[in-house]
């Protein structure tokens, strides 16, 4: 994907992105989710980074996430693709819990085992 068309998903879906850094942000204080913290690094390093991939997803494509961690890429392709629809598969209850929580604050097609 081209670096003009990252910045525009990511300005179209700016609520949903924004949404998410706070979740992750603030669920970060209590447990570690990520060692970037500052804005510009989680736009950049995880945000832009995760949506860069996004045109090699076929339309509609069903995707697993192995150690799905902080939800990185896939959050931020669920945000940029709603065509998409992932399963998460992550063993820590902590950071499982984190994903369900932005998973039903977002309104993301995707489901956790």
């Amino acid at each position: 994907m081209e670096e003009r068309d990252c910045l525009d998903i990511l300005a179209e879906k700016k609520v949903k992105f924004d949404l998410f850094e706070n979740l992750l942000l603030e669920n970060n204080k209590k447990f570690n989710i990520t060692a970037l913290t500052e804005h510009n690094e989680v736009f950049y390093k995880h945000f832009y980074d995760s949506i860069a991939a996004a045109d090699f997803f076929f339309e509609g494509a069903e995707v697993v996430e192995i150690g799905s961690g902080g939800g990185f890429p896939s959050i931020p392709l669920m945000i940029a693709r709603e065509d998409l629809s992932f399963t998460l598969v992550e063993s820590n209850l902590k950071k499982c819990n984190f994903l369900r929580e932005v998973v039903e604050k977002l309104g993301l097609n995707c489901r956790q085992v």
